[in-house]
């Protein structure tokens, strides 16, 4: 099966896939090394895999035949048409062929090879509310992901969930990036403002007592912690006809349980709270 066996390069004419042993010696020192014959054919080149990329992102193709061949692949936006990975760059799913060749043997094969597209997860970010300094934290949240990343993370009390409470000094937008189930990422944003105020007040400047069950209460409307609540209500001649230390109560237009007359009457409202004071004077217009 071999054309010599004495010789340094003998020629194989025997069973492929036999294992051949070969004994050398040089100044009477002996080693033994070993040589697998192995036969090649076109059914020897493999099909390259497929491959998967995300939305917006390259994807690199994998020839799966070693160095030793020759690769000619086709398809649109390969940064290298020659070569065993090129990279692609295509907009959609993409079906690219490529064509092998084998130059010891002198035979090819070509093969398809698809690039699938992969969605990116919808992320959303939502807040619970905005600060002021009633309200010093807030709960974020994030949905259409399976693990999540948040930035800036000094101000959270975890930057790895879905949930973080966000205590910032200052106005922040925060920036989330969501890991889908097939692995790609997409990112969402949310702004926490924060302001040194107690909220908002309200102050109506007319109310109507006519038992219609609109408008007959004239009410402070208040966001925001109060510590301490005070509203003061006066006639033209300058008697109390209402007070209150309850935000929550109003005046319903009466005065010693009679009904008050209509005209301007002056208010006087003192609130002292966590964010500090509120002193306001105005005119209301009580009508009928």
């Amino acid at each position: 099966q071999l054309s010599d066996p004495n010789s340094a390069s003998p020629q194989f004419f025997g069973t492929p896939g036999r294992k051949y042993y070969v004994t050398g010696t040089l100044n009477g020192c002996s080693k033994i090394d070993s040589v697998t014959v192995t036969v090649k054919s076109p059914s020897s080149l493999l099909q390259p895999p497929n491959k998967s990329f995300c939305d917006k992102e390259t994807v690199q193709l994998d020839g799966f035949n070693g160095n030793a061949v020759i690769y000619e692949w086709t398809g649109n936006n390969l940064n290298n048409n020659n070569v065993i990975n090129p990279v692609a760059s295509p907009l959609n799913t993409t079906v690219y062929t490529v064509k092998i060749t084998d130059n010891i043997c002198l035979y090819d094969r070509v093969f398809s090879v698809t690039a699938v597209l992969l969605p990116l997860p919808t992320i959303k970010a939502k807040k619970s509310n905005d600060l002021n300094c009633a309200n010093l934290s807030a709960q974020l949240s994030v949905t259409g992901g399976i693990s999540y990343t948040w930035t800036p993370s000094q101000t959270l009390n975890s930057n790895n969930i879905a949930d973080p409470i966000a205590t910032p000094a200052t106005t922040t937008n925060y920036y989330v990036t969501g890991i889908g189930s097939n692995g790609c990422f997409n990112k969402d944003s949310i702004i926490i403002t924060k302001s040194a105020t107690l909220g908002s007040i309200n102050i109506p400047n007319t109310f109507s007592p006519n038992a219609d069950n609109k408008n007959d209460c004239f009410k402070i409307l208040l966001t925001g912690r109060v510590d301490y609540f005070n509203l003061l209500i006066f006639n033209r001649w300058g008697e109390k006809v209402y007070e209150s230390h309850n935000a929550n109560e109003c005046w319903n237009g009466k005065y010693k349980t009679e009904n008050a007359p209509m005209g301007s009457y002056v208010y006087h409202l003192n609130i002292k709270s966590f964010c500090g004071d509120v002193n306001k004077k105005g005119s209301i217009i009580l009508i009928r």
